[in-house]
């Protein structure tokens, strides 16, 4: 199922450690970035829905993103909160 592939990418993405200063909205960029080229390789996407498809990712993601990262203000304050409880 395609949900759970946009969101396994969210994951991985969201846990990534590797760009310190990254914001909200880089990473929802990235991850709806990533998933609709997933989806174009696949040869899932025709061409001219590819805008109402970045639209509806997009509001998916920042739901997504709200849900998981709830009581953090900031996503900097959630990725340290999840290294210290790693530690």
């Amino acid at each position: 199922m395609r949900s759970d592939s946009l969101y396994k990418t969210f994951i991985h993405l969201l846990n990534d450690t590797s760009k310190p200063q990254e914001t909200e909205t880089q990473l929802i960029f990235e991850v709806v970035a990533q998933h609709i080229f997933e989806l174009m390789l696949e040869g899932n996407v025709p061409h001219h829905t590819l805008d109402d498809l970045e639209s509806f990712l997009k509001d998916e993601v920042t739901d997504i993103y709200r849900k998981k990262t709830y009581g953090f203000r900031t996503l900097q304050d959630y990725r340290a909160q999840r290294m210290r409880s790693q530690a």
